[in-house]
C-alpha cells in the first residue's frame, strides 16, 4: 500500500518537474522527452564534472574549458537558451558565473605567462569547481542547504575527532 502511495507521490513529482520544463517552450531540445532531457542533462554534466576532476591530473587548460563548459551547457538540455540566459544572470547564480569566468581567465593569463602548473593555478582550480558545484546545487531543490549541513556535520566530525571531545566517559568503578 505504502508503494503504491510513494509511486504517485513520485509520478506527481515527476509531472511537475516536467511541466515546469515544458512550460517555457524554450527547450534545447523540443523533440526529445522529459526523461530524455534530464537523462542528457546528467550525462553531461557528469561528464563534464569528470573532465574538471581530469584537468586536476593533467592541469591542461583545454581540459578545464572543455569541462567547465560542458557542466554548465548541461543545463540547456533541461531550460533552453534564453531561459538559461535568464537563470546564468539570476542573482543566485550569478556570483557562480563570475567567480567561474574569473578563474578560468586568470588561467588563461596564467598560461600566457608560463606559470602553470605553480600553487596558484591549483588554488584557481579548486575555486573553480567549488563554484561549479555550487552553482549546480542551485539547480538541486534544496540542494545547497543539504551541502551546508553536510559541511557542518563533517566540520564538527573533524573538530571533535581533533580535539578528542568526542571521547566516551569512563564510568567510575
Amino acid at each position: 500500500m505504502e508503494s503504491a502511495a510513494a509511486n504517485a507521490a513520485g509520478q506527481a513529482m515527476m509531472n511537475t518537474a516536467e511541466q515546469k520544463v515544458n512550460e517555457n517552450g524554450d527547450s534545447c531540445c523540443p523533440n526529445m522527452s522529459f526523461q530524455q532531457r534530464v537523462f542528457w542533462f546528467c550525462l553531461t554534466g557528469l561528464l563534464g564534472f569528470g573532465i574538471i576532476i581530469m584537468t586536476f591530473l593533467e592541469a591542461k587548460i583545454y581540459y578545464l574549458a572543455i569541462g567547465t563548459t560542458l557542466a554548465i551547457t548541461s543545463t540547456f538540455f533541461l531550460n533552453g537558451w534564453e531561459a538559461q540566459k535568464q537563470k546564468l544572470l539570476d542573482p543566485v547564480r550569478f556570483p557562480c558565473v563570475i567567480v567561474i569566468v574569473g578563474c578560468f581567465a586568470l588561467y588563461l593569463v596564467l598560461l600566457i605567462l608560463g606559470k602553470t602548473g605553480s600553487t596558484i593555478d591549483m588554488i584557481i582550480y579548486v575555486v573553480e569547481a567549488a563554484a561549479v558545484v555550487w552553482y549546480f546545487l542551485s539547480y538541486i531543490p534544496y540542494g545547497r542547504e543539504f551541502c551546508i549541513k553536510c559541511c557542518k556535520c563533517c566540520y564538527k566530525t573533524a573538530k571533535d575527532t581533533v580535539t578528542g571531545s568526542n571521547e566516551q566517559s569512563t564510568s567510575p568503578q
